[in-house]
């Protein structure tokens, strides 16, 4: 069996690379209990996981700012 891939790897191989959107990686992570129900509507909803980030750091900034107005 001979090797596989292209001899010499892929020359344009940044072209093709994944990109993250953001610069801050995404390795931390939390649990959250919900219904059984709730999960299978939420799997529906469309970049569900991107609308639930920016959920939960609209609450954090939320609770930061009032914190430095007391």
């Amino acid at each position: 069996m001979s090797g596989r891939g292209r001899p010499g790897g892929n020359p344009d191989l940044e072209k093709y690379q994944f990109k993250s959107p953001v610069s801050e990686s995404r390795t931390a992570g939390i649990y959250l209990r919900i219904t059984p129900t709730d999960k299978e509507r939420l799997k529906n909803v469309k970049d569900w996981q991107e609308k639930l980030r920016q959920k939960v750091k609209e609450i954090i900034d939320d609770s930061f700012s009032k914190e430095d107005k007391v």
